[in-house]
């Protein structure tokens, strides 16, 4: 990601502009037609942990980076759906936190270091540290889990409950 150790402010302004022009577009051609279109990306906390690797702390500038990255982008879906006011039409961008066991423990992480910082729209789990290494135990990991990704998020007007929380996974863009 281009983001990572520099996000200068042509890259924000390219980020807006990318997103807000497809916000505009989609809610334009598709009023009316009831169709709901999610912004976002799949497995967040790789993007901090490079190579994959869970026990490492993300580096404080990948971390104000994303931050930056996720509200550009929010800021844009917002901007959008003031100006476009379409009807039937629904639009929003979530983020996808994957080292949620990580954040149980307090550390450095997409839920724990990003999600506080953000103003978005929704958060999905991509939830295989908890289904792989705790299936035993799902049924008492899964709602730890979930309810500490929601502390997380702000609310967010216009959205039901304290942000929402899917744990399922939509289109990455």
């Amino acid at each position: 990601m281009a983001w990572r150790d520099d996000f200068t402010e042509k890259e924000r302004k390219e980020a807006y502009d990318e997103v807000y022009d497809l916000a505009i577009y989609l809610l334009e051609t598709y009023k009316g037609t009831g169709k709901t279109f999610m912004f976002g990306h799949w497995e967040g906390d790789w993007y901090h942990h490079l190579g994959y690797k869970r026990d490492i702390d993300p580096k404080p500038e990948h971390i104000k980076n994303m931050i930056a990255w996720l509200n550009i982008r929010q800021k844009a879906v917002d901007d959008a759906k003031k100006k476009v006011k379409a009807k039937n039409v629904f639009l929003y961008h979530y983020t996808e936190v994957n080292l949620a066991l990580k954040a149980l423990k307090g550390k450095k992480c997409r839920v724990n270091s990003v999600l506080p910082y953000t103003t978005l729209d929704y958060v999905s789990y991509s939830c295989y540290d908890s289904t792989i290494r705790h299936k035993d135990k799902l049924d008492e990991i899964l709602p730890k889990v979930l309810n500490h990704i929601e502390s997380k998020m702000k609310p967010k007007p216009g959205i039901k409950g304290k942000g929402s929380l899917s744990a399922s996974t939509a289109i990455p863009f």
